[in-house]
């Protein structure tokens, strides 16, 4: 299955939501040594869907960068008419040392 038709059936499965999805942002260095920035969304029923990973590896761990992170999402997200109940993310010794 091809990443645009992909990403169209988790749109449509969260459009659907009408409670509305947890967003879930988390960092990790894969085995290739890259810094990503991923995002999950998880359903009402508890169905768990991968919207997207980002390189940050170019990237230096500060506030502003995940303050636009959330707000692309967020941006995304209303573009896409999806309801986002909460974000959680263990970002936050990151963004305290900025």
């Amino acid at each position: 299955m091809c990443n645009k038709t992909l990403r169209q059936l988790i749109t449509k499965s969260t459009q659907n939501d009408k409670i509305g999805v947890t967003v879930v942002c988390d960092r990790w260095t894969n085995i290739k040594q890259e810094h990503l920035f991923g995002v999950i969304f998880i359903t009402s029923t508890g169905k768990t869907l991968i919207w997207d990973a980002k390189d940050i590896s170019d990237e230096r761990s500060k506030t502003e960068n995940v303050i636009d992170y959330i707000k692309n999402i967020m941006t995304e997200a209303e573009k896409n008419k999806i309801k986002i109940n909460c974000f959680v993310t263990d970002s936050a010794c990151c963004c305290m040392l900025a």
